[in-house]
């Protein structure tokens, strides 16, 4: 493709900036970030610089942070003491309500509040696409902001290589669901 455009990351990190800081007027709030195995690290070390608080990760996200932003800086953001940071990077699979519960529950002397972003790289649900907080979901002292955060290609560059590239057929695999969600994603990108 001629004109690939690149994603919106700069503008999901300052949504993201601004909603800790707005969420932040209560210092008892733990900061949940989902991430990958390998991916969102750039987010969560934005966020880290900017606020200059660290971020916790668990010993497998910190051997990939190891080997991929190996500098002393990068490194001097992060923690492995999980009772000294108030943002904490998590799998996304812990981004859920009933996930959240038990966390919150782990650190109720310290928290009572949980506030997580989820990035999801590619959101079928027209709403979640824009960052005005319509993907914002609360239950009681629980928050998820579903943000349309990836460090793949967006939307928009996936659908300009398609028509580029003119396949005959879509083939599509990973966890973004099954069935009518793949029929919803193939139709924002053919």
């Amino acid at each position: 493709p001629s004109s690939l455009q690149t994603t919106a990351q700069e503008e999901v990190v300052g949504f993201v900036l601004e909603a800790i800081r707005v969420e932040k007027f209560n210092p008892a709030t733990l900061f949940l970030i989902g991430t990958e195995t390998l991916g969102q690290e750039r987010l969560f070390l934005e966020v880290a610089r900017a606020l200059s608080s660290p971020v916790y990760v668990g010993k497998a996200k910190r051997r990939v942070m190891e080997c991929l932003f190996p500098s002393p800086a990068d490194s001097a953001l992060l923690t492995s003491d999980h009772t000294s940071a108030q943002i904490h990077a998590v799998p996304t699979n812990m981004v859920t309500f009933p996930h959240m519960t038990r966390i919150l529950r782990n650190y109720r002397k310290r928290f009572n509040t949980v506030v997580a972003f989820l990035p999801s790289g590619f959101v079928t649900n027209k709403r979640q696409q824009t960052l005005s907080g319509q993907g914002k979901k609360s239950k009681g002292s629980l928050v998820i902001y579903e943000v349309p955060y990836s460090e793949n290609s967006g939307a928009d560059e996936i659908k300009e290589f398609i028509q580029w590239l003119n396949p005959k057929r879509i083939v599509p695999y990973g966890s973004g669901g099954q069935g009518h969600s793949f029929d919803a994603m193939i139709k924002l990108i053919a």
